[in-house]
């Protein structure tokens, strides 16, 4: 019951925030935020079989550019429902990003791995050595993991010796869950708003909503202590990932071929 409170709060906040920020009344923001949602499956339910691609390409180019794509999750579950949004959705996020993992590996892929060589040696060799070996294992329970965010764990893990095929797989996999659960409130909150349910199955919903959040925090709190008895923790995440940021600043201020940008 504490979690659910915890959840009603915070959709509450966010209807708050939302009426305050636009000056009208929570009731109103919550009509408000319905219309724009309709508005949204008519543009992509009108555009047909285009509409899935118009979603790839979004998630492309957020996902290349390592840009957020809050409520995306559940603004498919709106439209398409929990089974084809949740399909969509990972497939779409499985093959973005091995995009972005192709791009680390063989576009940025020499700075970053050059500034993990020079900062940690042979820890990093390690590490790239065990990723190789289990890269679909390693990918999956990244991927439940919070211990390194989404994107920069795609140019991370396009440094290492894993096959794309691993990470790809792994990763459709290891987001599924959470997919699954976040399209799922998104199916559910048009029901609700459509008045196509009573109290008690409003209530079976937020209990399902829930327990799938549990589920995932369960898998989540597995996958990172895997994680660390493979050697892999919060602190070799953070500095990688502090890392993979230097790098990507170097690579800005040098330009793509490595060659300092020419000023007038």
């Amino acid at each position: 019951m504490g979690a659910a409170r915890m959840i009603a709060a915070a959709v509450a906040a966010a209807i708050g925030l939302f009426a305050l920020s636009t000056q009208i009344s929570p009731q109103d923001a919550v009509g408000l935020i319905k219309a724009k949602m309709d508005n949204f499956e008519e543009v992509l339910l009108a555009a047909g079989p285009m509409g899935p691609v118009y979603v790839f390409g979004v998630y492309l180019v957020t996902t290349i550019f390592m840009l957020p794509l809050w409520g995306f999750h559940m603004t498919c579950g709106w439209v398409y429902g929990t089974f084809w949004s949740s399909l969509l959705i990972a497939t779409t996020q499985a093959f973005c990003a091995g995009a972005a993992f192709s791009t680390s590996r063989y576009v940025v892929g020499p700075y970053i791995r050059g500034f993990l060589v020079r900062k940690y040696g042979k820890k990093y060799d390690a590490i790239d050595s065990a990723v190789s070996k289990e890269g679909l294992k390693i990918t999956l329970l990244l991927r439940l993991s919070p211990i390194v965010p989404f994107g920069i764990n795609n140019y991370l893990c396009g440094v290492t010796k894993m096959k794309l095929w691993e990470f790809v797989l792994g990763t459709w996999l290891g987001v599924l869950p959470g997919t699954t659960a976040y399209c799922n409130l998104g199916a559910m909150g048009k029901t609700a708003l459509d008045g196509g349910t009573t109290p008690l199955q409003k209530a079976v919903m937020a209990l399902g909503v829930v327990a799938a959040l549990a589920v995932i925090k369960l898998l989540s709190d597995l996958a990172t202590k895997a994680l660390k008895d493979a050697g892999i923790d919060d602190d070799d995440s953070s500095a990688a990932s502090k890392a993979a940021d230097a790098s990507s600043s170097t690579v800005k201020a040098n330009g793509v071929n490595g060659s300092p940008k020419k000023t007038d």
